[in-house]
């Protein structure tokens, strides 16, 4: 049956199923390029608070540097006891750096397509 052979109700339900089927299909199109976006958006997000962390430890390295510069040259205690505070929130932040990573690289890992 040719569509020029059907009445216009016909053709008018064909053209509207058409325009329906061309929707749905953009829509799982827009809907699967919206997941893999979400997954970068997530590794973005994971390397940036990395970026952030390290930041953050390189301010402390750099106030440690500066209370032992100056415990050096003053020899007073407050600057000792700055640099050794300055120095447990470092480690704690290196540590706490070093988990997340690992878990970021493991669920890199279990992303990543097998190899054949």
């Amino acid at each position: 049956m040719s569509f020029l052979n059907l009445r216009i109700s016909g053709r008018l339900y064909a053209g509207f199923s058409v325009l329906v089927v061309f929707v749905l299909a953009l829509a799982g199109f827009a809907v699967w390029k919206m997941s893999a976006i979400q997954g970068q958006v997530g590794k973005m997000t994971a390397i940036s608070q990395n970026a952030v962390r390290v930041l953050d430890i390189s301010v402390h390295l750099q106030a440690i540097r500066r209370a032992v510069l100056r415990y050096n040259f003053d020899g007073d205690e407050p600057s000792f006891k700055e640099s050794a505070d300055r120095e447990t929130k470092a480690v704690a932040k290196h540590r706490l750096s070093t988990s997340q990573i690992a878990m970021v690289l493991a669920a890199a890992a279990r992303a990543l397509p097998p190899m054949e």
